[in-house]
């Protein structure tokens, strides 16, 4: 006879996995196991079986169940209830899967979910909202949700987080699993392009029952999310249409908000205007016709009707005119005060800077490879693979500032561009080459049990390195002005 025991709802959730609330909260959906219809799948002893759903309502529009059995009979079952189960027998064990990668194959396809951003709607954790588990004969049920990146079709870029239960639950629970719980044995997958998601549930005792009720993220957006578009619009808002930040010409989060100048398709001065607070683009007012050799009636014709007029030159009928900067026959440049620089040394500096810092890391493991096992080799190649990418994006990030800097006083005439985003994309990959070496120290470390004081070098190189690496950004100029 099954045995079965029910504790208190404060019973210990293993690993990355943390308790909260009852009923999720609004967040990203995966699956909420709808279905018209029971979806099932059936193994027999140490049969390995999968087989492909359509799943409207769950990411991808489809899932597929699959179960490992490793002793007698295990099911994967989506009942009509909205529910996902796994079901032991008393004599069986085993696991079970659910899969959603856009098809009802079996066949993993990598990039099958296109390329979602799961932490769109700022969510940090997996959510899982547990119905029942029966905790039978007190053995915890294990699980492990796995991530494809979506830039290898193939599924060979994934990581993944894993997850014990070990009360037993009759009152629906919420589970999160931090998102920082992934890991990877080499290049890690995005969260931010996640083309396909695995969920199992490892039974490795026997009569164990657990039922799942939804399965997303703990994030702000309750919305199954779909690539390109996603949950939340570009305005921020769940589920919107972009309607909600237009600017004055239509487009979202644009320029082109009241206040700002524009265009009011009218003559002379009447042309330059100013958005009102109803996009209304309001013109300079027409006035009397002066001899200044502007439309000042706004009739398309300058000067006209008061004779000949004497130009800023003084010259009786000539054409010389006022530039922008209040210039008799000026270039309009006058007033911009640029100042041009060339940067190309400073750009030359950070590019050498991002490959000092990755040479640091390979001097640290230089030699290791003869004194690790398969597994440690791996780590130990991880570590290069990492370093050598980090040092690639700030090899590319450094070059992408314009080498000639361009920098004016006088921003009424010109446009600016901001370097800002890239000069942080610099720090950020700086400080995780930084943080890369001093793993790599303390990998070191633990392989040679090499004392402290021996690895102080290596510390300084690290730290030094990134500090002369982070002073450079200083000296990058924040804007770039393009002045016509």
């Amino acid at each position: 006879m099954r045995q079965k025991h029910f504790f208190s709802l404060s019973g210990v959730l293993f690993l990355a996995a943390l308790l909260v609330g009852a009923a999720p909260a609004a967040a990203i959906t995966i699956d909420d196991f709808s279905t018209t219809t029971q979806q099932s799948v059936v193994g027999m002893p140490t049969q390995t079986v999968s087989s492909g759903f359509s799943a409207p309502l769950a990411i991808g529009e489809n899932r597929v169940l699959g179960v490992e059995s490793t002793s007698g009979d295990l099911t994967a079952r989506v009942a009509t209830a909205g529910v996902f189960r796994h079901s032991q027998e008393d004599s069986s064990s085993g696991s079970t899967s659910i899969l959603w990668h856009g098809t009802t194959s079996t066949t993993l396809v990598g990039n099958g979910l296109g390329a979602v951003n799961l932490q769109e709607d700022g969510g940090t954790a997996f959510r899982l909202t547990v119905n029942s588990f029966d905790f039978g004969f007190d053995t915890p049920i294990s699980g492990r949700i796995t991530i494809y990146d979506a830039a290898h079709p193939s599924g060979v870029v994934f990581s993944a987080v894993n997850f014990n239960i070990a009360e037993a639950i009759q009152i629906p629970k919420s589970i999160d699993i931090p998102f920082s719980g992934l890991s990877s044995l080499g290049t890690p997958a995005s969260l931010g392009n996640v083309g396909a998601i695995k969920l199992e549930f490892f039974g490795a005792g026997t009569a164990l029952d657990l039922s799942v009720d939804w399965f997303g993220t703990n994030g702000s957006c309750a919305l199954v999310p779909s690539s390109p578009e996603g949950v939340v619009d570009q305005c921020g808002v769940c589920g919107g249409n972009n309607s909600t930040c237009l600017d004055c010409v239509g487009t979202p989060n644009g320029p082109a908000q009241p206040g700002t100048g524009c265009s009011s398709g009218q003559f002379g001065q009447c042309s330059p205007g100013t958005y009102n607070q109803s996009c209304a683009c309001s013109g300079t007012p027409p006035s009397s016709e002066i001899c200044d050799s502007i439309d000042n009636n706004c009739d398309g014709a300058v000067d006209n009707g008061i004779g000949v007029c004497t130009d800023c030159a003084g010259t009786s009928g000539g054409t010389a005119i006022l530039d922008r900067c209040g210039v008799c026959n000026g270039d309009g440049n006058s007033c911009l005060s640029c100042v041009r620089r060339n940067i190309s040394d400073l750009l030359t500096a950070m590019d050498g800077g991002a490959k000092r810092q990755e040479m640091a890391i390979r001097r640290i493991v230089k030699g290791l490879d003869v004194v690790v096992n398969p597994k440690q080799k791996r780590q130990l190649e991880a570590i290069r693979v990492e370093a050598h990418r980090l040092q690639i994006i700030n090899w590319i990030v450094s070059w992408t500032i314009p080498v000639n800097s361009v920098v004016c006083d006088n921003r009424e005439f010109c446009v600016t561009t901001s370097n800002q985003p890239i000069i942080d994309d610099y720090r950020v990959h700086a400080e995780e080459l930084r943080v890369l070496g001093l793993k790599a120290i303390a990998f070191r470390k633990r392989l040679l049990r090499t004392p402290r004081r021996a690895l102080d070098r290596f510390v300084f190189d690290v730290n030094e390195i990134h500090a002369q690496n982070v002073a450079l950004l200083a000296s990058v100029p924040v804007e770039q002005f393009s002045c016509s």
